[in-house]
């Protein structure tokens, strides 16, 4: 489980985080939400353990992120960026430096760490892809490839900033239909993501943060019934169906064109 309380973050000159409070359970993919500039890579990047708060704490699994070495982090925070580089390296490879946390100073790689990598690839289809240089596949393919070396860190908490942002629609879909595949009894998935019918369809929990302010957690069918959509966003959604989790989103001010 990651706990989130009472935490301030944000940079010497501004604060950008308030007081949030937030709890995360294992086996779910939890989505958030907000305008930009709300503060969610901020929010991600503190508790992953990467950007230090003012104040508040983040547990997991009842430890506290702070106080853990880089080392002991690792196995519990693991985070893939926006932005997946185009490099001249392997993907086998490439993923294979997930295992980061487990090396030795003799042995970098252990037969154990060359085994997940292989686990992961079949995991997430690369398999046919291994030997392929990583500047040499699609944006899709390398997403792929940088959620399988975040799972080969095998980290209790899998933090994604917009992973779909460089995607196309068609891959945008696939590669939430991957996320949902990871969902994991010992697990929790926090994925940051803009596009609102996306979350909607694909998150078990929803976050929504509104100018550093956590201002809803819960399920789509609990923000559909709720105005944070409309006050946040300034758009509205007709026709919910609870089922299919989907409907008619557009901006609140074509309502009455639009119906």
């Amino acid at each position: 489980m990651l706990e989130v309380h009472s935490l301030n973050a944000g940079y010497p000159s501004r604060l950008v985080l308030k007081d949030i409070n937030a709890s995360f359970k294992a086996g779910k993919l939890y989505i958030l939400l907000g305008p930009n500039g709300s503060g969610k890579t901020t929010l991600l990047n503190t508790i992953g353990g990467w950007q230090k708060p003012f104040g508040g704490r983040v547990l997991v699994n009842g430890k506290d992120l702070f106080e853990q070495s880089d080392r002991q982090r690792a196995h519990l925070t693991g985070r893939m960026a926006q932005q997946t580089a185009s490099l001249s390296m392997t993907v086998s490879r490439f993923v294979l430096l997930g295992c980061y946390a487990n090396q030795a100073w003799i042995n970098p790689y252990s037969l154990a760490d060359y085994q997940k990598v292989d686990q992961v690839l079949t995991a997430l289809k690369l398999t046919d892809l291994a030997d392929r240089r990583m500047d040499q596949i699609s944006s899709g393919q390398r997403q792929r490839a940088a959620i399988a070396q975040v799972l080969a860190q095998n980290p209790v908490c899998l933090l994604l900033d917009e992973p779909g942002s460089a995607l196309d629609p068609s891959a945008r879909f696939k590669l939430m239909e991957t996320l949902v595949s990871l969902r994991a009894p010992d697990r929790v998935l926090l994925a940051i993501v803009h596009d609102l019918d996306l979350a909607l369809r694909y998150g078990d929990e929803l976050l929504v943060l509104d100018q550093g302010q956590l201002v809803f957690q819960g399920t789509g069918d609990e923000l559909v019934r709720s105005h944070v959509v409309e006050d946040v966003f300034g758009l509205v959604i007709k026709d919910w169906d609870s089922d299919t989790r989907t409907g008619r989103i557009f901006p609140a001010a074509c309502e009455g064109k639009w119906i």
